[in-house]
This record gives C-alpha cells, sequence and structure tokens, in this order.
C-alpha cells in the first residue's frame, strides 16, 4: 500500500501483514499490534506509512489506529485509536504531517487532526502522554486525500476539492463534483496536479486556485482511479492508474508512455 526509503537507505513496504523492512539483504516483519485481531482480518485491515519533518515513521491501518517507530526497542507503538477518541468507527484513506507539530487525518467522516507525539526520541514511547485528543474539522464529507501547498490545506473529498486554510479557518471550494484521490506539485510551474476518480488529471494554478486550460495532452490516460503521482527525476512524471499500470510523462517532449 505504500513504499518509503529511510536515510539510511533502507526501505519500508507496507501490507495487509503489517510493515517490512529491507535491509538490502533480508526483509523484516513488524506486526502491529491490536486488540481486535479477528475483526481486523475479517474487515480487510491494511497498512500505509508516512514520516513527518523529524524524520521519524508512522504507520496506520484503514481503521483508526496510528502508530509510530521506536528505534530504540525496534518496534511499532499504538499512539492513536481514533475509534477510540471519537466513539464510532471510522475509514482512514489518509494521514500526513505539517510542520507545525499536527497530523491531519483524512476520513470518511470528515479530517481530524491531532498533536504528534513529542520529538524526543529518549522518550518512553510505550506510555506517550496525549493531552490532547484533537480537533474534528469538515464534519460529514468523505475526505480520500490531503496535501499541503504552501499554508494550504488542499483537501480532496467525494463532493469535490477544498482548499482550507487552518490558521483562519477558512474553507473554499476549488473543484466541484470531483473526486481526488492523488496530487502532484510542480512548484516550479506552479502547477498543482489532481488525480481523480474517474475524470482523469485535472491541474489547477497554485497562486489562484483556478484550473489551468489543458495545455498537457493526458491522451491514452484511462478515466479511471488516478492512486498515485509522484517526480522519478525531475523531468520525468509517473503515474499509477488504479488497474491500468504505470505512465510516464517526460516534461520536455511532453509525452506519455
Amino acid at each position: 500500500y505504500s513504499i518509503m526509503q529511510a536515510s539510511d537507505g533502507a526501505m519500508w513496504i507496507s501490507t495487509k501483514s503489517g510493515v517490512d523492512r529491507f535491509n538490502g539483504q533480508m526483509v523484516k516483519n513488524y506486526e502491529l499490534t491490536t486488540d481486535k485481531l479477528y475483526s481486523d482480518v475479517s474487515g480487510g485491515r491494511n497498512f500505509k506509512l508516512f514520516k513527518d519533518a523529524h524524520q521519524r515513521f508512522y504507520a496506520y491501518d484503514n481503521k483508526g489506529k496510528l502508530y509510530i517507530y521506536n528505534k530504540v526497542s525496534d518496534n511499532f507503538v499504538l499512539v492513536y485509536d481514533l475509534m477510540k477518541i471519537l466513539g464510532v468507527a471510522v475509514v482512514v484513506n489518509e494521514i500526513i504531517a505539517d510542520t507545525y507539530g499536527y497530523l491531519w487525518i483524512a476520513m470518511d467522516k470528515g479530517v481530524y487532526q491531532v498533536p504528534a507525539p513529542a520529538a524526543n526520541e529518549a522518550m518512553p514511547l510505550n506510555q506517550l502522554p496525549i493531552k490532547e485528543k484533537g480537533r474534528h474539522l469538515l464534519k460529514g464529507l468523505y475526505v480520500n486525500h490531503l496535501r499541503f501547498v504552501g499554508q494550504t490545506l488542499l483537501v480532496g473529498s467525494s463532493k469535490g476539492v477544498l482548499a482550507y486554510l487552518p490558521q483562519k479557518e477558512t474553507l473554499k471550494t476549488i473543484l466541484p463534483g470531483c473526486a481526488v484521490l492523488s496530487s502532484y506539485h510542480d512548484a516550479a510551474t506552479h502547477q498543482l496536479w489532481l488525480g481523480t476518480f474517474h475524470n482523469g488529471i485535472k491541474i489547477i494554478d497554485d497562486r489562484t486556485w483556478q484550473p489551468i486550460p489543458m495545455s498537457i495532452t493526458f491522451k491514452g490516460i484511462p478515466n479511471i482511479p488516478v492512486r498515485s503521482m509522484i517526480s522519478y527525476n525531475g523531468q520525468t512524471v509517473l503515474i499509477g492508474i488504479d488497474g491500468a499500470g504505470v505512465y510516464a510523462y517526460d516534461k520536455q517532449s511532453k509525452q506519455i508512455s
């Protein structure tokens, strides 16, 4: 479900069976413990990874459990359980970290903001003192994707794309009726690519939040879910299409292959 590389070169891979670490020679599996093993397995539990500004690794499942990796004990420790916090079952689609010490969680019930655990690696991570339960924002929206563009939080919901400014708590709809699953930001050209569920790729200007006329031809890309878009080498953008493989866009030739 996700792949990340650590500063030491090791590859971390999340699957239905937890998290694997490949150091170039061997693979180690980390089981993410739960007190509801059977219900989690039968309900299709899966895991994803992300890291924060301190380069700390997190793993989370789609049922609202968030873990942090402890280098000292070499395991993942549970730090949040959204089901216990909110009192209801949730579906977690994505979690990202900002530069101010907060984590933002995209759920089927909106967006939830919680403080990240303290950066001190020496603290006992099995007894993390969470002082705040967090804030529940944008209730009633099914949110698939989150991304910070400057100070603005881009929110990809089932009803369209929203721009949320946390400092002012203002919300603006920038692309109604378009379900967004992924994004790619080309800061040099001020282009923000949005991978949709069934409308291909849309592009907006990160300064005006207005759609940009399609100067890029995405001919050949099917109108099915665009799950991932990443920069490969500065010249090439890789586009992962659900069930249709990976496409490459060359910025110089403006060709898709």
